[in-house]
């Protein structure tokens, strides 16, 4: 029987990239994508901006990590004023 990865990622909102700061560490450690590690991903909030960036029409990721979390925290400073 084949195994299934499955991964569910609730967002914690536009500040948190923590998800994708721990998914971006896994995948240069397995040197893997994240498509290549799990069957299915499921996210919320920023999370799912994050899953829609990283996926292609055919499901396979095409972008890493690192460019989502740095898309993430320039959205975040438009947003978010910080003081």
């Amino acid at each position: 029987m084949k195994k299934i990865r499955t991964l569910s990622i609730d967002g914690g909102g536009v500040r948190g990239i923590l998800p994708g700061i721990v998914l971006e560490r896994l995948e240069k450690k397995l040197q893997k994508l994240e498509s290549e590690i799990l069957t299915a991903s499921v996210e919320m909030d920023d999370g799912s901006v994050e899953n829609l960036q990283k996926l292609k029409e055919d499901g396979l990721a095409y972008i890493s990590k690192t460019n989502i979390n740095e898309e993430l925290d320039t959205i975040a400073n438009k947003l978010v004023k910080y003081e």
